[in-house]
């Protein structure tokens, strides 16, 4: 018989394995399952999560991890976190300046993180994938040097957006609307954390191999 632990875990690996999962089966489908597995555990455990957890996977696989991320965050997880603002605000009307201040960040935030993740999957993901599969002579031209100096440009803080809510902790607690929005937040960072754990100290030294 299952325990509810294990019934959690279950719909926990199912959530990622659906949002990670291609619907066409390919040489990838060993290397994401195990990578699955490993997202499940460091999600769960963030302190666990290291490069050499992930140094394993290629290239590959590893920028369709980072690009199915993008398509999350950008689809469902930013309107879902702000469809759980929306309700806080109409639960806490008199919040005048919660909700114009919330308005302003999220928006700055959705935008910053679009440009981001734009200028990765325009520039630095379609250039390690000819890399790795030896186009070094024809990839298009561009180099993680060129990537490291434009990246600067392109800042995303969801700490702002933390902070700001933080704000409202004692005067919120007991609002069930405020503590969703704070756990959504928090499993957000979590997973971007992740994602840039995996970005930056795995698949960028991939790169910076493949160059040399």
């Amino acid at each position: 018989m299952q325990t509810a632990t294990n019934t959690a875990g279950d719909f926990y690996t199912a959530k990622i394995r659906a949002r990670y999962t291609l619907s066409n089966r390919s040489s990838l489908d060993e290397d994401r399952e195990a990578l699955i597995d490993e997202l499940r555990i460091c999600l769960n455990d963030p302190r666990s999560a290291t490069p050499e957890s992930f140094e394993k996977y290629g290239v590959a696989t590893l920028v369709e991890f980072l690009s199915k991320s993008h398509a999350f965050y950008i689809n469902y997880a930013l309107p879902s976190l702000q469809r759980s603002i929306n309700e806080l605000i109409r639960s806490e009307p008199q919040m005048i300046i919660l909700e114009r201040a919330s308005r302003l960040l999220m928006h700055g935030f959705t935008e910053e993180l679009t440009n981001h993740f734009t200028h990765e999957e325009t520039y630095l993901f379609k250039y390690a994938m000819q890399l790795s599969v030896g186009q070094k002579t024809t990839a298009i031209p561009y180099s993680l040097c060129q990537f490291r100096a434009e990246h600067g440009a392109f800042s995303v803080d969801i700490e702002k957006v933390i902070t700001l809510f933080e704000m409202y902790r004692v005067e919120l607690a007991g609002n069930m609307a405020y503590r969703i929005v704070v756990q959504q937040l928090e499993n957000l960072k979590a997973d971007m954390d992740l994602h840039g754990l995996i970005e930056d100290q795995v698949l960028l030294p991939k790169i910076e191999k493949l160059e040399s």
